[in-house]
């Protein structure tokens, strides 16, 4: 049984699990009540909660809101440790967090690993934060028995990313695409990059 072990916890988010559990649920509650269609995608920041907790909530609370039956997530984040090209999803079995260990989906990562440009590899993954952030709202909303797909996303080209992301919509599962899109942009830059995505997304 390979674990990975948390890399975030106690700087992005809470270590202690009792603090955590309660700090996802505020931030869940103070998001408000999001009724509307499941998601088959969202674009969800991964700073630390003090930053864009509150903002990933709202994602999350749209998912919980929606009323469906998500069994399989894969969390897709851009790479910050080490170099890499192509795409690498995790050869661990569960992930650890203070908040419980979620199971990693066999199938979704062989046959994703099957697809051009990606390896099965955790060592993008060991110090990565940007997947492991989102663990804690995922647990506390999702029935027990989900599975995850880590995948950290390095330098690819565009109909590479596109098949893998369609591979993993068309077995079922959510993708998440974690991302800042960026740190240090005045509020009306930001907002107008933020729109931008949004209109290709």
């Amino acid at each position: 049984m390979r674990v990975r072990s948390p890399a975030a916890a106690g700087t992005f988010y809470p270590a202690d699990p009792a603090v955590l559990e309660a700090e996802t649920a505020r931030m869940l509650d103070q998001a408000g009540p999001r009724p509307g269609p499941a998601p088959v995608a969202m674009l969800l920041p991964h700073a630390g909660y003090r930053y864009s907790g509150i903002v990933a909530a709202a994602g999350y609370r749209r998912m919980a809101d929606s009323g469906a039956k998500i069994r399989r997530v894969a969390v897709l984040c851009p790479n910050h440790t080490v170099p890499l090209r192509g795409m690498a999803v995790s050869a661990s079995d569960r992930w650890r967090t203070p908040v419980g260990d979620v199971a990693v989906d066999p199938d979704l990562r062989e046959v994703t690993a099957a697809l051009g440009g990606v390896t099965i590899d955790d060592g993008p993954h060991r110090h990565e934060h940007a997947v492991e952030v989102h663990l804690p709202f995922l647990i506390r909303i999702l029935d027990e028995g989900w599975t995850l797909l880590p995948v950290v996303v390095g330098e690819i080209a565009h109909p590479e990313g596109a098949a893998v992301v369609g591979t993993l919509t068309d077995a079922g599962a959510l993708v998440i695409v974690s991302t800042d899109l960026s740190h240090y942009l005045p509020h009306d830059q930001a907002r107008r990059r933020d729109d931008a995505t949004l209109r290709r997304w």
